[in-house]
């Protein structure tokens, strides 16, 4: 019982904190043609967000930023509308999953890149983190 009742309680908080802001303005245009042309296998993406979660987490933070993707390219394939799933994300409602790049469409992003890695090390970093799909957020 107090297992079902914790979690209808989680389920309700997150629910909340999921809803959107309705003040939120891009600064830029950034498309999802614009992010494919220039996201490489091994990027991280950062996401201002548009929800309550979001602001709450850049204020914490002292941050613009309020979300991290991490780009795997076409390691995963597409899902049923036929959109590439090539970003990988961790959320409290559905753990870590594969997303495409159009959910992230006309957000203020910035793509960060790791300096230093090899061809083969960034393809064993993409999967890596390929088999964390399916993992709860903790």
């Amino acid at each position: 019982m107090f297992k079902w009742l914790k979690s209808k309680i989680s389920n309700f908080i997150i629910m909340h904190l999921e809803k959107q802001v309705w003040q939120y303005r891009p600064f830029t245009l950034t498309t999802e043609k614009i992010l494919v042309n220039h996201l490489e296998p091994g990027d991280v993406l950062l996401v201002e967000g548009n929800q309550r979660i979001s602001s709450i987490i850049k204020y914490l933070t002292q941050s613009t930023w309020s979300h991290a993707c991490f780009y795997v390219g076409d390691a995963i394939g597409t899902n049923e509308k036929g959109e590439m799933l090539s970003l990988i994300e961790a959320n409290a409602k559905g753990g870590v999953n594969a997303v495409p790049l159009s959910k992230y469409d006309h957000f203020n992003s910035r793509i960060c890149r790791p300096s230093g890695l090899q061809k083969h090390e960034k393809n064993a970093v993409v999967q890596y983190i390929v088999s964390k799909i399916g993992l709860q957020y903790v």
